[in-house]
């Protein structure tokens, strides 16, 4: 999740990924079976600590 928010910072901000979109690739490419809460609230932490 770390990397994939670090390549955002290089894209325009709107081509950058929503909580959502991180969820589903979570999902597909290492089979997380997590809730999307915990994933919003994951990337809400590690963006404002970026800031």
């Amino acid at each position: 999740m770390k990397e994939i928010l670090a390549a955002d910072k290089k894209t325009h901000r709107k081509q950058g990924h929503t909580a959502q979109r991180i969820f589903e690739r979570l999902w597909d490419e290492h089979g997380h079976t997590g809730g999307l809460t915990v994933v919003r609230n994951a990337v809400r932490e590690i963006r404002q600590r970026s800031s």
